[in-house]
């Protein structure tokens, strides 16, 4: 999942609405990922994903930043 959204806006310029669909067969979890905002060197994205455990789809905002040449997870 948080691979997915790397690949986003790691290796080009990050514009909102990109997004993504990833799924992890190991886990049996799916989902996708959308840029949402991007501000500078950070990015807002919004995950929406389901697991074998919770077949509801459920919903995860974060926000990254580029911080020494690495992306880190932003307040």
């Amino acid at each position: 999942m948080v691979r997915a959204g790397g690949e986003l806006y790691a290796s080009r310029a990050a514009r909102p609405g990109e997004d993504t669909i990833w799924s992890n067969p190991a886990t049996g979890a799916y989902g996708s990922v959308e840029i949402t905002s991007v501000s500078g060197k950070c990015v807002g994205l919004n995950y929406k994903f389901r697991t074998r455990r919770n077949s509801r789809i459920q919903t995860v905002q974060t926000r990254r930043c580029l911080n020494d040449g690495r992306w880190v997870l932003a307040s």
